[in-house]
This record gives structure tokens, sequence and C-alpha cells, in this order.
């Protein structure tokens, strides 16, 4: 073998182990009950099975007493059941493999864990806050953060949604589908100044004050949907009211309240 070749062979695995240390697949597993996906660009509902690739901007959705987890390398997020969730961005940068999943209803358990070389900067984005982590273990619902291990940057606010949408079955969302995402939820936009750590053995929520003004109360498509086919009423996470009499700014206010 002379050394052009073996120049070319080394090349070609160099390639092959960047490509296997590359952002790792979201990949489906232990699906009970009824599990179901929607392609971008798409409306219609088709049954997820085990081990699909679930690629970017496909909502994943399980019904009634059903559930699934979602594999990311080392990174686990289980689905609980009533949930409507989608991988928005899942990229390698600078050696931090950044993933955000948007949590439209429901509630996500996430174990968030390093690969050798790889740091993790792991998001879940819902319409009333953004739970942001490292590296840690927590529940989450978009009102209710219950974190296990590390610390969680809990956010209040509308975030901007981090949609990145890629691969063959990729499209731009249905605009009833964007319009869809913050139904219900306070047009207060995200603040990261506002930022609180929680701890673990923490639990937090984030607390709404509409000042005089009405809470919104219309439900969502998904929420609609979740509700016609599972024959289960399931509303939108409610967080308890703290009034302020004296207020006449009619605006609405949130606060992060950590508890035990």
């Amino acid at each position: 073998m002379n050394k052009g070749t073996l120049t070319v062979i080394l090349a070609v695995l160099a390639g092959v182990s960047t490509v296997g240390a590359a952002v790792p697949s979201a990949v489906l597993q232990s699906l009970k009950g009824k599990v179901e996906v929607r392609l971008p660009g798409t409306t219609e509902w088709v049954p997820a099975t085990e081990g699909q690739n679930l690629g970017l901007a496909t909502t994943l959705s399980t019904g009634f007493d059903s559930s699934a987890v979602v594999v990311l390398g080392k990174t686990t997020l289980q689905v609980k059941p009533l949930t409507r969730m989608s991988i928005d961005k899942l990229v390698e940068e600078g050696g931090t493999l950044k993933t955000t999943t948007f949590l439209r209803v429901g509630s996500v358990a996430a174990s968030v864990k390093s690969a050798d070389g790889v740091k993790q900067e792991f998001k879940v984005q819902s319409p009333y806050s953004t739970a942001s982590v490292r590296g840690t273990e927590f529940t989450y619902d978009g009102i209710h953060l219950d974190v296990k291990e590390g610390v969680v940057a809990f956010i209040p606010g509308r975030p901007q949604r981090e949609t990145a949408p890629s691969g063959p079955n990729a499209g731009p969302a249905p605009e009833s589908q964007k319009n869809d995402d913050f139904v219900g939820a306070p047009d207060v936009p995200a603040d990261p100044s506002k930022t609180v750590p929680v701890p673990a053995g923490k639990d937090a929520k984030l607390v709404v004050d509409y000042q005089g003004a009405p809470p919104k109360t219309t439900n969502s498509q998904d929420l609609d949907s979740l509700q016609k086919t599972t024959g289960q009423v399931q509303t939108l996470p409610q967080a308890p009211t703290t009034p302020k009499a004296t207020s006449t700014t009619g605006g609405v206010e949130l606060t992060i309240v950590i508890g035990s």
C-alpha cells in the first residue's frame, strides 16, 4: 500500500468518525397505548412505531394512559399521557449538542446526560415558560417544574420558538398550527434576565397574575383534538392567580415561586 492510498483511507476513516460523533437521532422507544406523529407541513396523524426516528418539527402525540420515550444519545425524554410535543432544534455546535423541544401541552420527564467530549444544552419550551439545563433530571409541564438532579434555569414568558425543520419530510408548518402554538397562554415575552435557577430537591411553579384582566381560556386545536380522540377532558395548565387589587395596568405578571 503506497503512502497516497494510506492517506486517502485515513481521510475516509476520519470522515466516518466525524459522522459517527455527529448529532444523534431522536428515536422513539417504549411506546405504550396510542402514540401518533404528525409530519411537518401536514395535518394527518399516523401511528408511531418502535424505533422510529422523530424528525425535526414532527409532532408527537400521546393519548390517555399512553406514553413514549424519546432517546437522543444518552439523553432520554419520557413523554407522559395526553402530551403533544416536537423537537425544534437538534444540532452540534462547538462541541455542544444543542437540543430544543416544544411542549404544546402535557408533561415530560427529562434525563439529560453528556456524552464523552460533547456538552449538553437542552431546552424544553412551552407557551408559558422555558426549562433550560446542561445536564440534569427534571419533570416539567410548562407551569410546574420538579428538579430531581442538577440545576434547571426556569425562564418565565412566551419563548421564541427555535424551529429548524430539515430532512425529506420537512416543510413549513401550516399557519393554523403556528397560530395554535400559544393559544390560551399569556402574551408575555420570555425575559432571560428573569431566569430563576431551581436546584435539585426543589420544585417551582409559574404564578400567573392577570391583574384584573380575564384569563384566556380558549382551547387550542391540539387540546380539542386530544379531548375528542381520547374522550378525556384536558385543559390548559392552570396556575394559582394572585390578583393585585390596586393594579391598573391591565397587563399580566408572571412570577416563579420555589417550593420545598
